[in-house]
């Protein structure tokens, strides 16, 4: 009761005119009312959002991954994506979903919010979300939010130029579902591939010594290129296993 007293003459002493808050204060609603028309003040503008719940549809906590700010930026979710995402979670359709803050100014209408219910925190959508506004931004822009990662996990990284990493950043930006997939992504820059060649088959075998004959045309990608495709045609074997074998040994990646 102290509580809802000292709440009530904190909100009227400020002049406060809308409280936006969680159901779970529904109970403590009626009496702060009663409070309002017992001193004759104007009753605020009362908004009773549903409570964000985990997968498990229990109430989100500390032990929760996305509860802190702090963990989302750590893990290289945007600021823009997770307003976007907190801003129409559990708030009914809406004609698109990528919207900035001046745009969810515009569209929300709190009178078609429900004060009942519970809404499901689901960071996968907000990793979707997160990915749409990654592919927004200018290429100036994702470098300068992408570098701070870059630079923890590659000191070499400071070698390079702001053109050179720029072209990087964009080479592998529709990978990047939140900035920290820049340091994956980028790995082969900075990182030689450690390929294990005794488990490669017999065509494996010679697509490798073929690219190992001509690597006096690699400063020339096209004629290195085309000469492999030739080569590996006269041998009969598919062109898949020579882009199988130059995705490994550029990238040190079988997919991608």
């Amino acid at each position: 009761v102290t509580f809802i007293f000292a709440n009530f003459v904190d909100d009227m002493v400020m002049d406060i005119t809308h409280v936006i808050r969680g159901e779970d204060h529904l109970t403590n609603t009626a009496n702060q009312a009663a409070l309002y028309e017992i001193f004759e003040r104007k009753i605020p503008t009362f908004w009773h959002l549903p409570i964000l719940c985990n997968a498990e549809g229990k109430k989100l906590s500390k032990r929760d991954f996305g509860f802190s700010l702090n963990d989302l930026i750590n893990a290289g979710y945007l600021p823009e994506a997770i307003d976007n995402y907190l801003a129409t979670i559990g708030g009914g359709s809406f004609d698109q979903e990528i919207m900035s803050l001046e745009e969810l100014a515009q569209k929300i209408n709190f009178d078609s919010n429900h004060s009942t219910g519970h809404v499901r925190y689901d960071v996968e959508k907000l990793r979707w979300l997160n990915h749409k506004w990654i592919a927004k931004l200018a290429p100036q822009d994702l470098l300068a939010r992408c570098l701070p990662y870059l630079a923890t996990e590659y000191q070499q990284s400071k070698n390079l130029n702001t053109d050179q990493l720029m072209a990087l950043v964009q080479a592998v930006k529709t990978e990047l579902q939140v900035l920290t997939d820049v340091v994956p992504a980028l790995s082969f820059i900075f990182v030689a591939p450690q390929i294990d060649v005794t488990k490669f088959s017999t065509e494996q075998k010679q697509i490798a010594a073929l690219a190992q004959k001509h690597l006096g045309l690699i400063d020339n990608p096209d004629a290195f290129l085309n000469t492999l495709k030739t080569e590996v045609k006269n041998l009969a074997i598919p062109q898949g296993q020579l882009w199988h074998l130059l995705r490994l040994a550029l990238f040190g990646k079988e997919q991608g």
